[in-house]
């Protein structure tokens, strides 16, 4: 059963890597970059989750470990650097209003 709802957690991710691709593809230079890098980390990270359904454990082989925390640290920084990006815009934006 766990094999199962990996294999459905893995093609969750691959979906939600395509949908922030094809989003990617409309934004502004940094953010598209931004966004692709991570798809790329999201098709990665589903990917773990193919390996887990043969495995049965998301530490078991131990590269697949440093995968997981990998991917998640790649993710985590993409979030960090788009709310600094979406800031800095803000604050852009605030700046030509008051004008």
């Amino acid at each position: 059963m766990t094999a199962v709802f990996n294999v459905c957690e893995g093609f969750l991710w691959l979906g939600l890597a395509l949908a922030l691709a094809v989003r990617s593809r409309t934004a502004t230079p940094p953010t598209k970059r931004l966004g692709f890098v991570a798809a790329a980390a999201f098709a990665a990270f589903a990917g773990t989750d193919f390996v887990e359904a043969r495995t049965a454990a998301w530490y078991d082989p131990p590269w697949l470990l440093a995968y997981n925390i990998a991917c998640i640290a790649v993710l985590a920084i993409c979030f960090l650097r788009y709310c600094v990006l979406r800031r800095r815009l803000r604050a852009a934006n605030d700046r030509r209003t008051a004008l």
